[in-house]
C-alpha cells in the first residue's frame, strides 16, 4: 500500500484440492487502459463533500494524497528525512492538515475502499452476494520487514477503521519479503530449482520500501522457511525515482512549471510511470516527448509546439 496496492484470494471450498489463488484486477477506473492492471495506485483524494476517491478513479482537480503508507512509520532515522522533503509527502502533509485528518485515518479510508472492491469481486466471481459475509475469513496483510512496532500498530488501527477485522474476521500480518519468498519458491520447488536445505536471498524492491533477507528452505511440502539473518530495509524504491524525475523536471522548467495546469502535471506523471520508466534501457539512449501545453517554444530547453523532448 505504498505507491501501489494489490490483492489476491483463495477459497477453501474443497479441502482435498489444492487451493487456487485468484488475483484481483479490473479496478474502478476512468481511463480504459487501466482496466486489466492488477495493481492500483494507493492514492486517495477527497471531494468537497468529504467523500473519498481512490486509485484510478480520482476525478481531475482533486488534491491527491500519496505515499500515506510511508507516513505510518513515525520512527524515521535522521538520514531518512529525505522522505519528509519529497514533493508528494509535503503535499500530502499539507492536505492532511487542511482536512484535519491523520495518516492512520486516511489509510483507513483507502483500505475501506480497497476492501469493498475486493469483497465485491469475490462475491461476483462466485455469484453469491453474501459469501464474504457468511464465510470464515482470514485476511493477511503484508508489511515491510523494516516496519517498527509503531508502524505495525498504525497499520492495525487503519485496518480496524476500514472494517477489515469486523464481523469476526481474523487479521494477520506477513512480512513482504516472506510473502514474496513463499510465492516464488513454490514455483522454483515445482520445477526442481530449489531443494530442502537450500538458502535463498530475497530482495523485495517495492514502491516505497526495499527489504533484503535470507531464508533456508527447511521443508518443501508443506513449505517451511527459516530466516537466517535479521532483515535489512530502507525507505527507497519507485516513489523516490518519481520524486527525482519531478525534481529534475522542475529544475529544467523552473518558473514555467507553475504555468502548467494540474491536469497537465498529472498526465506528465502518468507518461513517466507507464511509458518512460518501463522502457528505460541503460545501454540504449532514447528520446521521449511529454506534453507541456501553454509553454512557449524554447530551443535551449527543447520545447517545441507544446512538447518537451527529454533523453533517457
Amino acid at each position: 500500500m505504498d505507491s501501489y496496492s494489490g490483492a489476491a484470494y483463495t477459497l477453501f471450498i474443497n479441502r482435498d484440492a489444492q487451493p487456487h489463488v485468484e488475483t484481483i484486477g479490473d479496478w474502478p477506473h476512468r481511463i480504459p487502459y487501466h482496466r486489466s492492471i492488477e495493481k492500483v495506485p494507493s492514492d486517495i483524494a477527497y471531494d468537497v463533500d468529504g467523500r473519498a476517491h481512490c486509485g484510478f478513479d480520482i476525478p481531475d482537480g482533486l488534491t491527491r494524497l500519496q505515499w500515506v503508507k510511508l507516513l505510518l512509520e513515525t520512527d524515521l532515522d535522521p538520514d531518512k528525512e529525505r522522505l519528509r522533503k519529497a514533493v508528494q509527502v509535503q503535499s500530502t502533509l499539507q492536505a492532511l492538515k487542511e482536512l484535519n485528518k491523520t495518516p492512520v485515518q486516511v489509510a483507513g479510508d483507502y483500505l475501506r475502499w480497497l476492501w469493498t472492491n475486493v469483497t465485491e469481486k469475490i462475491c461476483e466471481s462466485q455469484e453469491d452476494s453474501h459469501l464474504v459475509e457468511n464465510a470464515a475469513v482470514t485476511v493477511v496483510m503484508t508489511v515491510p520487514a523494516m516496519w517498527s512496532d509503531k508502524a505495525r500498530d498504525n497499520t492495525v488501527r487503519a485496518a480496524e477503521l476500514a472494517g477489515i477485522s469486523a464481523d469476526g474476521r481474523k487479521l494477520k500480518f506477513l512480512n513482504e519479503p516472506e510473502a514474496a519468498a513463499i510465492s516464488e519458491l513454490k514455483k522454483r520447488i515445482a520445477n526442481g530449482q530449489i531443494d530442502e536445505e537450500d538458502c535463498v536471498i530475497i530482495c523485495d524492491a517495492g514502491g516505497g520500501t526495499v527489504d533484503l533477507v535470507s531464508y533456508q528452505v527447511k521443508q518443501t511440502e508443506p513449505l517451511k522457511l527459516d530466516q537466517k539473518v535479521i532483515a535489512q530495509g530502507d525507505l527507497c524504491g519507485y516513489v523516490f525515482i518519481e520524486h527525482e524525475f519531478q525534481r529534475q523536471l522542475s529544475g529544467l522548467l523552473q518558473g514555467d512549471m507553475a504555468k502548467l495546469s494540474q491536469k497537465a502535471v498529472a498526465e506528465i506523471a502518468q507518461r513517466f510511470e507507464y511509458v518512460i520508466k518501463p522502457s528505460y534501457d541503460e545501454l540504449a539512449a532514447a528520446e521521449h516527448y511529454i506534453a507541456v501545453p501553454g509553454l512557449e517554444d524554447n530551443e535551449e530547453r527543447q520545447i517545441k509546439n507544446g512538447s518537451l523532448k527529454i533523453n533517457s
